[in-house]
């Protein structure tokens, strides 16, 4: 799924569901760096959509409750 997302990122740049799904993808595989990169993107390109920013939130208080709650790398 990964790859077909960023090829749709590549096509249409602008579209906020391509990187709101890649960054689930990402999450979904434990790269949470490029989960949070992916949902700043989606947030940026659709300000009124909460989603994205629900999915860092979550993310975040998610990698807080881990010991050390490093979120800037990817899980082991």
């Amino acid at each position: 799924a990964i790859e077909a997302y960023r090829a749709a990122a590549v096509l249409d740049p602008t579209n906020p569901r391509t990187p709101y799904q890649l960054g689930v993808s990402y999450e979904i595989e434990g790269r949470f760096a490029e989960a949070l990169e992916q949902y700043r993107r989606a947030a940026e390109l659709d300000p009124e959509n909460p989603k994205p920013r629900e999915r860092m939130a979550s993310l975040r208080a998610r990698l807080g409750a881990r010991a050390g709650g490093d979120f800037t790398r990817s899980a082991p």
